[in-house]
């Protein structure tokens, strides 16, 4: 079985981690048009008024965090362009190179 979640805060992670607990051979993929991935949003006020010194405080997890605790793949900087549930696959864009992909099942 192979999972693709598109957003990579904190539904998108929480839900890969779910994904990974119910099925442990699931290929879990997750793509995520931003840099940063589960952030806390909440965080945001605290660290523009001043009370978190670093935005690195508000983003605990990077993708080699879910790659070696959840066996989890994480593309960043990666839009997708179009889901085709009849062919199974997802056609995303690395927004880096502007390479386009297309990945099936």
């Amino acid at each position: 079985m192979r999972i693709v979640i598109i957003g990579a805060v904190a539904a998108g992670t929480s839900a890969a981690a779910k994904a990974r607990r119910n099925n442990e051979d699931a290929g879990i993929v997750i793509y995520e048009k931003d840099n940063y991935i589960s952030y806390s949003g909440c965080g945001m006020p605290y660290y523009i008024g001043g009370e978190v010194e670093s935005a690195d405080e508000l983003t605990p997890r990077d993708p080699a965090f879910f790659k070696s605790k959840y066996n989890v793949d994480i593309f960043t900087r990666h839009e997708v362009l179009a889901i085709s549930s009849d062919e199974k696959s997802v056609t995303a864009k690395n927004l880096i190179t502007g390479c386009v992909h297309r990945s099936l099942r």
